[in-house]
């Protein structure tokens, strides 16, 4: 009876050690990105709500903003962006996303004379080595499963010629990309600003 105590014990402060370890994933996570977005990709970011659940290996996101260079206007918005992983997959070097759907999506492109408005990023996390890249197998697989895009929305601006294009209303919906010598199927679906239907399948083997 005193070992079944004792083991007793020891699950429920390992359940509430797991359920507080929970609790506070998603709060921190928030303030990451609220209060250190400069020092992660240069930008101001602002998110609303954030719900991570290590136990089914999800992350919600809710109501994201990341600034343009200048801090004033916005580069990329969306609603929503949920994502589902399986852990135990990754013992066995398989990257298995279950789940990855985007939501009420926004972004605009702008190019210049000195490039465009995401260039500052890019030269942030490029890579000073002129050392040869290793070309070889990994062995790491990669499965991206159910894919969607909710009603997004995507603008383009050439400033200096004063030219714009956008692309509206944007569904996409892939049921699985697969890296690993497997077979591919996507779908393109969107609807045209000036009314009217697009929609594309294709599947290939890699």
């Amino acid at each position: 009876m005193k070992i079944l105590k004792k083991t007793l014990i020891a699950i429920a402060i390992i359940i509430v050690a797991l359920l507080l370890l929970v609790m506070a994933l998603s709060p921190v996570a928030k303030r990451v990105v609220n209060n250190h977005g400069q020092q992660l990709i240069g930008r101001d970011l602002q998110v609303d709500k954030v719900f991570i659940n290590p136990f089914f290996g999800t992350v919600d996101v809710r109501d994201f903003h990341c600034k343009e260079a200048n801090g004033e206007t916005d580069f990329v918005t969306f609603g929503r962006l949920y994502v589902q992983i399986n852990w135990l997959s990754l013992i066995a070097k398989d990257v298995n996303l279950r789940h990855i759907h985007l939501e009420d999506f926004s972004g605009q492109v702008l190019t210049s004379d000195e490039g465009f408005n995401f260039s500052d990023i890019i030269e942030r996390f490029a890579s000073d080595s002129t050392e040869e890249k290793d070309t070889t197998s990994s062995g790491w697989k990669v499965r991206l499963n159910d894919i969607r895009l909710i009603n997004g929305n995507l603008v383009y601006r050439d400033v200096p010629r004063d030219k714009r294009w956008a692309l509206d209303h944007l569904n996409l919906n892939i049921p699985g990309l697969y890296f690993g010598n497997k077979q591919t199927n996507a779908g393109l679906d969107f609807d045209l600003p000036s009314g009217g239907n697009v929609a594309i399948t294709a599947g290939y083997v890699m």
